[in-house]
This record gives structure tokens, C-alpha cells and sequence, in this order.
């Protein structure tokens, strides 16, 4: 088809390269040169990066061939992708639809025409210049969403509680319970 897909090969799901080969995705998720930011703003990675390639462009033509060494085929989720364009390496992108914020679980209204509207946006701005692209793997939708109580104590049942009367999560949680 000249993209990835998904196939059925000798009764097994395969995702198959854009020329039509089988291919088990070996990837590696976070693939940025930024590295870990300390509570100062300061990026460590970043400047020994910098200090031993020169470029952010150049570390990443090193990571393809490291890479290959390592067996790593693909970049994963929050991966840096716009610096390995044109490299031949297949990729994903995350979307994070869900709006929730890791720090306390909390996540969007679903039943807010504001966060269809969000998902809408922030799917057509993810895909724009995509369609033809054929390194393109996939979307990630989420990750780990906190649906009950984890380190996180308040679950989403509780947080479409908290939420104003007027709010459209908490109306239909309402009618939902009467029902």
C-alpha cells in the first residue's frame, strides 16, 4: 500500500512495512535529545549532546545507527520524531486525548462538546502533513489512564462528582445514577 498496516499472515497479525513485509515494531519510547530537566531548568543530556555531536540533527543520525546495533526499529511514544524525518525510521505519535493531568488523574469531560471540539483539533494538527508519510506507524490515543485509585487517591467517578451541577459530565453522571 506504500504505508503501514496491519495484516493477517499464516493466521497471524503482523503489521507490515509500506513495501509489504511483516515487521514486529521494536521501539523505544522518549527518543529526545533534551534528556531530564533538573528542578533548575537545566538539561545535562542535552549539553553533553551538544558538546559531543554538535547538533541535536547530529546525535540524531548517530541514534539511527545505534540504533540498528541494538535492534531498534522504531521510535515510540513522546519520541522527538520531527529530528529523525527522513531518516527511514518508522515512528509514532502521541495524541493524549484524555486531557488528563499525571499529577492527580484528573481528566477531561467527555461529555463536554468543548473536549470533542479539543479532540477534533488536536487529532487534525497531529495528522497535518502526515497522510503521505510513509514512516508513520500510528497514533497513541493515551497512556496509563487513571480510571481508580492508584498513588492517586481520587478516581474519576469522584472528580465527575466534584464538578459543577451545570457541567455536562455531571449531568449525565446524575440522570445516569436516577436511571
Amino acid at each position: 500500500t506504500g504505508f503501514f498496516r496491519t495484516a493477517q499472515v499464516n493466521g497471524r497479525w503482523w503489521l507490515v512495512t509500506p513495501d509489504g513485509h511483516p515487521f514486529f515494531s521494536n521501539g523505544l519510547n522518549h527518543v529526545t535529545p533534551i534528556g531530564t530537566v533538573d528542578k533548575n531548568g537545566h538539561a545535562a543530556y542535552h549539553d553533553a549532546i551538544i558538546t559531543k555531536y554538535g547538533s541535536e540533527s547530529a546525535w540524531a543520525a548517530a541514534q539511527v545507527v545505534r540504533f540498528g546495533t541494538w535492534g531498534v526499529n522504531s521510535l515510540g511514544g513522546w519520541s522527538d520524531v520531527g529530528l529523525f524525518d527522513g531518516r527511514g525510521v518508522p515512528y509514532t505519535i502521541t495524541l493524549s486525548l484524555s486531557g488528563q493531568n499525571s499529577g492527580t488523574g484528573r481528566m477531561a469531560d467527555f461529555w463536554s462538546p468543548g473536549w470533542v471540539s479539543s479532540v477534533q483539533s488536536s487529532t487534525a494538527s497531529a495528522a497535518a502533513g502526515r497522510a503521505n508519510d510513509p514512516w508513520l506507524l500510528g497514533y497513541f490515543l493515551d497512556n496509563e489512564l487513571h480510571w481508580t485509585k492508584d498513588w492517586r487517591p481520587t478516581e474519576q467517578l469522584d472528580f465527575y462528582l466534584q464538578r459543577g451541577a451545570a457541567e455536562p459530565g455531571k449531568v449525565h453522571l446524575v440522570d445516569w445514577l436516577k436511571t
